[in-house]
């Protein structure tokens, strides 16, 4: 009797640490298989630009309301963002404004990041928000031979990413 609760006990176990595994799980959201990294000798120069969402965010995680959005990088390190979901840069459960859009100023980096070019946005807003995030680092990819930032701004499992297109 006692060796066949045992073995009951160990099922059980064991059946629970694969369900833990299992759901802990990430579900790709093929939201980097089209990129490429950027050469790690980028330059300022080459990322300055008008950058907008692109169709995959905007599909996935951010929806119509980015359609108007842009980030301006400048060459002086200057950056201006105008149009933009503050659910990008805030935790969305804890702020009720996490939906509307927001612009603001600041300044821009481009740094080496476990060997890949990241870029950090360090941005000034105007009014106050739950749980903001005014300094973020997005990734530094290319897509068809154009720059591209990436950034993971909640759960992945839900695609909450940002992909940013340099338009001009």
């Amino acid at each position: 009797m006692f060796f066949k609760q045992k073995n009951f006990v160990v099922i059980v176990c064991l059946l629970l640490w694969i369900l833990l595994f299992v759901g802990c799980i990430n579900i790709p959201c093929e939201l980097t298989s089209d990129l490429k990294k950027v050469n790690l000798k980028l330059s300022n120069r080459e990322v300055i630009g008008l950058y907008k969402f692109e169709e995959k965010s905007l599909n996935y995680a951010i929806g119509d309301i980015g359609l108007s959005s842009e980030l301006v990088l400048k060459l002086n390190g200057k950056l201006q963002i105008n149009d933009f979901p503050t659910k990008v840069f805030t935790h969305e459960s804890y702020d009720v404004e996490s939906y509307k859009q927001t612009s603001a100023e600041g300044t821009w980096e481009i740094s080496d990041y476990k060997n890949q070019k990241v870029i950090t946005l360090d941005i000034k807003f105007d009014r106050k928000f739950n749980q903001i995030r005014d300094k973020t680092q997005w990734k530094i990819y290319t897509k068809d031979n154009k720059i591209l930032l990436y950034y993971i701004f909640g759960d992945i499992d839900a695609c909450s990413v940002a992909r940013l297109l340099k338009i001009e």
